[in-house]
């Protein structure tokens, strides 16, 4: 059995930063095959409390023989400030080379100390499995660690991967079938931030997107996005090393029909995206403005970083509608995301 002891984070450190880099990069190429970049001042950066939110956070750090530990796992508890507040938030990740040890036991263990401590009755995580596993097992790593926690799985995502640039093929098939359908609808693509007047507009679509997505099992209250908390939540993200590139679709009216996000590092080196939030507003669907804004994004994304040869998504396995247009793009199953609540 690996000999570590169970301590709160460090966040002056630019070490254990360092070392949080490392097995965040670790667990990363066992889920998805690569890794982004992060900075020790971005990685400090994501791990700074919101104003929406409490957080506690615990490392696992191995007994080194000449006194200098490697950190092997990390442990959180959230604690929402505005809505869910019956509802604990966790993460938790162990370095592959150290699973199986005791590490996620003994994290659970300070994690399940503190939910009890908080006096939240529910807590909701998310674990991972390999693409085509099969995640009723019990051997299943997480399905252990979701034992020990006290959660059961409630619904499933499949994470998906696509290779880019988009083939002209594909990109002038898409827009082909597009094409007539979008009406009097404008594009706009931001690659600077939301703009300050549409902060509070962009936050209707977020919360709408909460209420929409399929959840399964899952019992969660959506937040209501205040232009104060947009605004922060983009602070956040650049603060991260994060940037952004948002194509929506505005109706005759102003309104945001329709949108969607991709986030990447603007690290030196970084080859990877991730496809954030799509979303049609309930009276402009039917246009395939989904997919109009996708494309959109897709072809900016190619002009700001040329660097990113892969991006990643996960959608609900449930959300059959967005699914099949992200099929439609190329994306393929790279893991199954489940999430799993008390």
């Amino acid at each position: 059995m690996t000999q570590f002891t169970i301590r709160a984070i460090n966040l002056d450190s630019d070490e254990e930063m360092r070392q949080l880099n490392e097995l965040a990069r670790a667990d990363d190429l066992d889920m998805m095959g690569v890794s982004t970049p992060v900075t020790v001042e971005q990685r400090r950066a994501g791990l700074t409390e919101s104003s929406f939110r409490r957080d506690f956070r615990w490392v696992a750090e191995t007994e080194g023989g000449d006194g200098a530990g490697q950190l092997v796992g990390i442990g959180l508890v959230s604690l929402p400030l505005e809505e869910n507040l019956d509802t604990a938030q966790v993460a938790l990740a162990i370095h592959p080379d150290f699973r199986g040890r005791g590490v996620g036991s003994a994290l659970v263990d300070k994690i399940r100390e503190k939910v009890e401590e908080s006096g939240r009755e529910r807590i909701s995580t998310w674990g991972w499995a390999p693409a085509g596993a099969d995640i009723s097992s019990a051997e299943l790593p997480w399905n252990k660690i979701a034992s020990r926690l006290g959660v059961e799985a409630k619904n499933t995502a499949t994470f998906k991967g696509l290779d880019l640039p988009l083939s002209p093929a594909v990109s002038e098939e898409i827009e082909s079938e597009i094409a007539g359908h979008t009406g009097d609808y404008r594009l706009e693509t931001w690659t600077s931030g939301i703009p300050e007047g549409q902060l509070e507009n962009y936050g209707v679509v977020l919360r709408q997107l909460d209420l929409d997505e399929p959840t399964g099992a899952v019992q969660n209250e959506a937040p209501v996005y205040t232009a104060e908390r947009v605004r922060e939540m983009q602070q956040w993200l650049e603060a991260r090393g994060m940037r952004a590139i948002i194509t929506v679709a505005f109706a005759p009216d102003g309104s945001i029909a329709a949108q969607t996000e991709i986030n990447y590092s603007g690290v030196e080196g970084n080859t990877v995206a991730f496809q954030e939030n799509t979303l049609v507003m309930p009276a402009h669907r039917g246009h395939r403005l989904g997919t109009a804004v996708k494309l959109a994004n897709y072809r900016v994304l190619a002009q700001e970083a040329p660097g990113i040869a892969r991006i990643f998504t996960g959608n609900s396995d449930l959300n059959s509608h967005m699914n099949a247009i992200n099929d439609r793009f190329g994306f393929k199953p790279v893991y199954t995301e489940i999430a799993y609540q008390s």
